[in-house]
């Protein structure tokens, strides 16, 4: 089922290499920032589930103390509008075709500005939940998936929002590269021959995930 995922690996971001490079990341404050990219020639929904599932069964059997956060947040400012006010963030999701479940949701966060709202949220994602979190990621650009150790207090990430870009997102990195976890999003769009994830974080972690593969 796995064979066809390939992988290329960059021990230090904020060098140049293939995988992904940071060049505002400061080395010398965080270490070595390590990245590895899991992919399959093709960039269809079902492949790209294929890939997190073996990234989640990888991972979950090295780091039992691990979960799964899904991260959305809105990509572009919304319509200060009563309608968008009442959906917000989840419930927009919902309208959309994409229904969380309650119970796994972290509260959400809104963020006013003179340019409108943006809103972000969290949720726990359990073996059943992937394949709906993988269409989130499809559908809202400015989605991640994390791997962090249980029970972790993410409240500073939702306050702080995030863009959905890695280069960006410095400070989302950072703040799960120091936790030892790992950052996971999606590529794969428009005319890219490849599909699959981006794994950042914590150096050590990315060489459990990478294994044998």
């Amino acid at each position: 089922m796995f064979t066809d995922i390939k992988l290329l690996v960059s021990s230090d971001v904020s060098d140049t290499n293939e995988v992904l490079h940071i060049p505002s990341l400061d080395r010398r404050e965080w270490k070595n920032i390590s990245a590895a990219s899991f992919f399959v020639p093709e960039r269809s929904f079902e492949s790209i589930v294929k890939v997190f599932k073996f990234l989640g069964c990888r991972l979950m059997d090295g780091r039992p103390g691990y979960e799964f956060i899904l991260l959305v947040g809105n990509e572009t400012w919304q319509p200060n509008s009563r309608v968008v006010k009442c959906r917000k963030l989840w419930g927009a999701i919902k309208f959309n075709g994409i229904d969380i479940p309650e119970e796994v949701r972290f509260p959400e966060v809104c963020l006013e500005d003179a340019k409108g709202l943006k809103f972000y949220g969290g949720a726990r994602l359990t073996c059943d939940l992937y394949d709906i979190a993988v269409k989130v990621l499809f559908a809202e650009r400015a989605s991640y998936i994390v791997a962090v150790p249980k029970g972790l207090d993410l409240d500073d990430l939702l306050i702080n929002g995030w863009s959905g870009k890695l280069q960006s997102d410095i400070e989302l990195v950072k703040f799960v590269s120091s936790r030892k976890g790992l950052v996971l999003k999606r590529f794969g769009d428009f005319d890219d021959p490849e599909g699959g994830f981006i794994a950042i974080g914590d150096p050590e972690v990315i060489a459990e995930l990478k294994g044998g593969a």
